[in-house]
This record gives C-alpha cells, sequence and structure tokens, in this order.
C-alpha cells in the first residue's frame, strides 16, 4: 500500500494532497466507523474519500472492511465482513445494538422519519425493548449510558437532550446502523441468546466494527491531529 500511495502522489493531478492527509484520514475512518457529510467538519474528509476511494477501497479490504459509500444518504462506513471475527460485545451492547436496528426498521416501516432519513427513540422506549427481547432486567442506567455514548462515538447514532429519568435521552439512530448490523438481525438476536445460555462472557454475533482495544491499536491520532489535517483540506 505504501507502494500505491507514493505512485498515487505522483500524479499530477494530485499535487495537492500530501501522505499525511491519507494517514489521518484512514485513522478517523478505523476509530470512527461511520462518515456523515454533513456533521460538523467531516465534508473535507467525506470529499477526500470520494476522490481517492478506489485507494482507500483498497487499503481497507487489506483489513478485512468494506468501505461502504452511500450517496444517497451521503455517508461512507468501513463494514466488517461477515468472514472476519465478530467485535467482542457484551450481551447487553449487542442486543442494544440490534434492538436500535429494529427500531430503526419500524421507524422506516410507518414512515417516521426524519429529514436524512434518521429515526428516534427514547433510551427508555429502547430498554423497554431490551427486557421485551431478553426476558431480563435492563442494564443499569450508567452501564446504558456508557454503551451509547460508545455508539455515539461510532456516529450510527446520535444523543439529544436528557430528559427526566422516567424518559432518559433522546436517541437519533441514523441510517448507517443498516451497514453495522446487517441482515437477518432479529433472528440473530434469538440465535444468541439462545446459545448464550446465560453466560455474558462470550462473542455475540453481532456485526459491529472493532471493539476500543481493537480501535485504539488501529490509531495512534487524536482528534486535534485530525482537525488540524481537515482544517489544511
Amino acid at each position: 500500500m505504501l507502494f500505491d500511495l507514493e505512485e498515487l502522489l505522483q500524479k499530477p493531478q494530485n499535487q495537492d494532497v500530501e501522505a499525511s492527509e491519507f494517514r489521518v484520514i484512514a485513522s478517523r475512518m478505523l476509530r470512527q466507523q461511520t462518515l456523515y457529510r454533513d456533521d460538523w467538519n467531516s465534508r473535507p474528509t467525506y470529499d477526500f474519500l470520494l476522490r481517492f476511494r478506489l485507494y482507500f477501497s483498497d487499503l481497507f479490504d487489506a483489513l478485512g472492511l468494506d468501505l461502504v459509500i452511500s450517496e444517497r444518504d451521503l455517508t461512507i462506513t468501513l463494514k466488517p465482513r461477515e468472514s472476519q471475527a465478530r467485535a467482542r460485545l457484551s450481551l447487553d451492547e449487542t442486543v442494544l445494538l440490534l434492538s436500535l436496528r429494529a427500531a430503526f426498521e419500524q421507524g422506516v416501516a410507518s414512515f417516521d422519519v426524519g429529514d436524512h432519513g434518521e429515526v428516534r427513540i427514547t433510551s427508555m422506549e429502547l430498554l423497554e425493548r431490551y427486557e421485551a427481547t431478553t426476558g431480563r432486567a435492563r442494564p443499569a442506567w450508567p452501564r446504558v449510558r456508557d454503551i451509547l455514548k460508545e455508539f455515539k462515538r461510532r456516529r450510527f447514532i446520535a444523543l439529544e437532550e436528557e430528559f427526566p429519568e422516567e424518559s432518559g435521552i433522546q436517541i437519533v439512530v441514523r441510517p448507517s446502523i443498516r451497514e453495522l448490523t446487517g441482515e437477518g438481525y432479529l433472528a440473530r438476536i434469538d440465535e444468541f441468546l439462545a446459545a448464550r445460555s446465560g453466560t455474558e462472557d462470550e462473542t455475540p454475533p453481532a456485526g459491529s466494527a472493532a471493539n476500543d482495544e481493537d480501535a485504539s491499536q488501529s490509531t495512534s491520532l487524536d482528534d486535534d491531529e485530525v482537525a488540524r489535517s481537515e482544517g489544511r483540506q
């Protein structure tokens, strides 16, 4: 890939870019997993990825990831292949993730979507769905908040204002959740719960990206460096 990048940079039409920009943007995608063009400070990265989509597709392909570009939704997502090892997620993370997907599909089916294809649900509604799906007590709220913040980092949900205790937080479920959960998501909840038999320490079949440990190994760049690079574009 280093040879491919060097060859790419030698082309006359690419004299306006530097190798460091490719490194920063690849690191951002590995950490963030989902990119929306209209999010704050995201358009330069989105346009850069579109411009060099072949290079980045080959780069992520070597890591077992598919670069999925939806010009309809103005999103770019890194999608783990089904053949790759699943991310290590706990039971509560997995069921919350797939429940968010179910809520999204329900909103789409009822035409209850926003201008950008998003569906809104409260955390209380999500936890009620969790209890109905698993037959277990919902996780403690601090744990749920941490999980939602991690999902927000990956950009397939956004969190709006926090409501009083009985309502929790308003969650904006974004279309890219389809790429992260794959098809057959409801069946996979049933299969996972049957296989777990009450254990919460094994790897569930959730089509999510790398966990925090993997993400920390994938990138050594921080948000400030990403912002500085985008400011130069």
